[in-house]
Order: C-alpha cells, then sequence, then structure tokens
C-alpha cells in the first residue's frame, strides 16, 4: 500500500512521511511548489541554515528563489518526494459530480490538476490544509485529514469576516466545498484533542488520534548539553554566561497566540541572577518585546531564524524549553523539544486530554504570569529538578509520539479503515 502526504504547515506533513518511510512504508511526499513560505520548505528541515528576521517576516521568496537556495546548499528531492509541476499526463476526470468543485475550482487551475494526478498515484492520501482537503476529494483516493488548525476552524465556521463582497463570495464557495471534502474523508486526526488550538471545540466533527511521529534522542549529560551549545552559540555569535542555566523560547514571539508578554512580565518582576532566556527571532511581537527587554542582560533575543537541524542542536542542549501560555495543546516545537528530552514549560489544558482519554504531556504547566514567576524563582535557586521532568516527559514520549509506535498505529488505523470500504 502507497501512502501519500501533501499540504500543511511547518513541515509537518513532510516530517510525517520521513517517519513512514523510515518504518518501510512505500510514502509519496508531494511537493507543494506554491508555498514559499520558508518554514514549509523541505530543505529549512534537512540542512543547517539561518534567515534574518526581515526576511521571515516580509516573506519575498519565490519558488526560483528557493530553487536557487537549495542548489546552493547542496540539498536534493529525496527519493520518494514527487514535483507535480513535472508529471505529465491529462486529467479527464475529478470523480466528483460537483459544480463548484469542477467549474470554480477546477476548471482554470492546471497546477490543481496536477496535484490531483499526483495524488491518484497512491492508495490513500493523509492532508492538512484547505486546498489540500478539497483535492484529496477531487482526486476519488480515499483520505485522512490531519488539520493544522486554521483549517478545521474555517470547516466549522469560526472564520466569518472577510474585507469585501466579491471576497466574502469566494471564501463562501470554498468553505462549501471543504465542508463536502470533510464529509467525504475516512476521519480526521491529530494529537490536539480540540483539533484547533484547544480554544474552542469543533463541535461538527470528531477527532481521532494521530500522533506526529518522531525519532527519540536520549538527554545527554549536563556537561556534554553545556559543550553543545556553547559550540553551538558560537557559530551563531551570541554570548551567553556558563554559569546560568539557559531557557530557549523557539517560538514566534507573539503576546495574543503565545502569551510571551506573561513570560517578559515574570522576567521583570524576578530579576533573574542564574537564568538566561534566548528568544526565537521572529514574530509579530519581536521589536516590541526585544525593546521591552533591552535593559535586561538575562535576555537574548536571536537575530536570525534557524533551520531545524540547528533548532534541534539548541533543543539537545538547554536546561529548559519554553512555548506557550494561551492555547492549551502542544505544537511542533514543544514537541521537538521533548523528542530529545529536554523539559518544557506551557500551558496544557489537561481537561481536553481527559475527556478523550489521550495522556497529556507532563510539562510544567503554566497559564499565568504568577504561575511562571513560581517556576522561575525555582530554577534562579537551584531548586527545580530538571532530571525528573526530563524523565517524566521521555516516557510519555516514547508511549505517544516515538516513531515506531506512532506509525505502527496510525497505518494500522489506516489499513483498517481502507478494509471497511
Amino acid at each position: 500500500m502507497k501512502i501519500g502526504f501533501y499540504g500543511g504547515l511547518a513541515n509537518n506533513t513532510y516530517v510525517a512521511a520521513k517517519s513512514f518511510h523510515r518504518q518501510g512504508i512505500d510514502v509519496v511526499y508531494i511537493r507543494d511548489i506554491v508555498d514559499t513560505f520558508p518554514f514549509s520548505q523541505p530543505v529549512w528541515e534537512d540542512v543547517s541554515f539561518t534567515l534574518s528576521y526581515e526576511d521571515i517576516s516580509n516573506c519575498h521568496f519565490t519558488r526560483q528563489k528557493w530553487t536557487e537556495i537549495e542548489e546552493k546548499l547542496g540539498w536534493q528531492l529525496p527519493e520518494y518526494m514527487l514535483d507535480p509541476s513535472k508529471i505529465d499526463g491529462k486529467l479527464t476526470e475529478y470523480y466528483q459530480n460537483n459544480l463548484i468543485l469542477n467549474f470554480w475550482y477546477l476548471r482554470k487551475s492546471e497546477y490543481r490538476k496536477k496535484i490531483i494526478l499526483a495524488m491518484q498515484s497512491v492508495d490513500c492520501l493523509i492532508v492538512c490544509g484547505i486546498e489540500a482537503t478539497i483535492l484529496a476529494w477531487a482526486s476519488g483516493r480515499p483520505y485522512i485529514i490531519w488539520p493544522h488548525g486554521g483549517d478545521i476552524r474555517f470547516a466549522s465556521d469560526f472564520d466569518q469576516k472577510w474585507t469585501s463582497t466579491l471576497n466574502n463570495i469566494k471564501k463562501e464557495l470554498q468553505r462549501y466545498v471543504l465542508k463536502e471534502a470533510y464529509k467525504k474523508c475516512l476521519w480526521i486526526g491529530s494529537h490536539d484533542p480540540t483539533g484547533i488550538g484547544g480554544h474552542v471545540t469543533p463541535i461538527n466533527y470528531s477527532i481521532e488520534y494521530f500522533p506526529l511521529p518522531l525519532k527519540g534522542k536520549k538527554r545527554l549529560p549536563k556537561k556534554e548539553r553545556s559543550n553543545k551549545l556553547k559550540q553551538c552559540l558560537e557559530k551563531l555569535q551570541i554570548n551567553v554566561s556558563e554559569n546560568s542555566y539557559c531557557v530557549f523560547i523557539p517560538s514566534r514571539i507573539d503576546y495574543y497566540w503565545k502569551g510571551t508578554d506573561r513570560l517578559l512580565a515574570a522576567i521583570e518582576h524576578i530579576q533573574p541572577n542564574n537564568i538566561h532566556f534566548l528568544f526565537s527571532g521572529w514574530g509579530k511581537d519581536y521589536y516590541k518585546a526585544k525593546n521591552r527587554m533591552k535593559e535586561y542582560s538575562c535576555c537574548t533575543f536571536m537575530p536570525c531564524a534557524i533551520s531545524k537541524p540547528i533548532l534541534y542542536e539548541l533543543f539537545s542542549s538547554v536546561d529548559l524549553v519554553i512555548d506557550q501560555f494561551c492555547l492549551g495543546t502542544y505544537g511542533t516545537s514543544a514537541l521537538e523539544a521533548i523528542s530529545v528530552g529536554t523539559p518544557v514549560m506551557m500551558f496544557i489544558k489537561n481537561e481536553a486530554f481527559a475527556h478523550k482519554e489521550w495522556l497529556p504531556p507532563p510539562v510544567l504547566n503554566v497559564k499565568s504570569a504568577d504561575e511562571i514567576t513560581k517556576f522561575l524563582i525555582k530554577i534562579d535557586t537551584g531548586c527545580l529538578d530538571f532530571d525528573f521532568y526530563s524523565s517524566e516527559i521521555t516516557r510519555w514520549f516514547n508511549k505517544t509520539h516515538n516513531e515506531t509506535i506512532a506509525v505502527s498505529k496510525v497505518f494500522s488505523k489506516i489499513e483498517d479503515s481502507l478494509a471497511a470500504l
């Protein structure tokens, strides 16, 4: 059986395809050559390099520019990756007798037709995103929806404010087609029990457990981590006191979605002596936060965004990773840190996991500035047992997202779903 992957944000479908491939499953990753955002490029996942904050924010990248970057870095498409622009053939049947789908969404789009042709080369699809879900439906192949959040919110009528009447008509046509596509999928999967980032529950759709599979690594001893951190920061030309605990904030700096301002308030309150905070080099509130903390020597704001290999170097060498305090669930950054045994501080809505009888990650679970402050005081005074939290989070990861376990469970569910057709 051949599994196809398409769509998504932040390379999650690519990461999953790599894990399935490593586990010996026949996969095709259909490349999205329209999406040019840096974090969605496979090369960002595979090769060490950096981009400036301005490059990330302005996102003035073309497909030609990425081809040049890939060639310069020596990156090549994996054997299981398919570039749909190079597909020959003509799509003659859409498999769906839907007027809006056929004559509005597909009629003038040769690129979308090539995606469908690529999809029709597999036995089952795993798709993420609005466009990917609609095209999976049009392909006639069985498909599983693996939403990133915004797509299932859109299908559940949570986003209904548009800038113009024409835009409103286009969006509502797209929503109609997406809803039809949601009705026809095998199932909808996520490791988030709400499916949409913890804010509200999409009453229209039930969510099956589909963990993002990752390779796990054992936590390094403190001395090795310190040496590795020093080497990594030297490459990035960043100075951090060797006598401090290093806390890394990899997610974008965003007060509304991530609650970064709560962390800043906690730092201002305790003014730690033995913690150094390393903030990522991007996000809507990057400059606002950087200016706010300019008098605090314990805070460093990275001058650039770093690709995944460098990110993993930091994850595996810092003492603690801090993610978000708003959503109540965990995303890719937190999970990647967990996969190498690094403790994570964030907000998890345990009752949402309990409702689905899923295991919530055993993180340092905080939400308010006061709660953050209490944990930071423990860290600053040397009273937090990092080894305990590392052991707990590793045990949880090995039961849930370790790729051997996760891929086996998801693949078995796919087999059962197809057998029931």
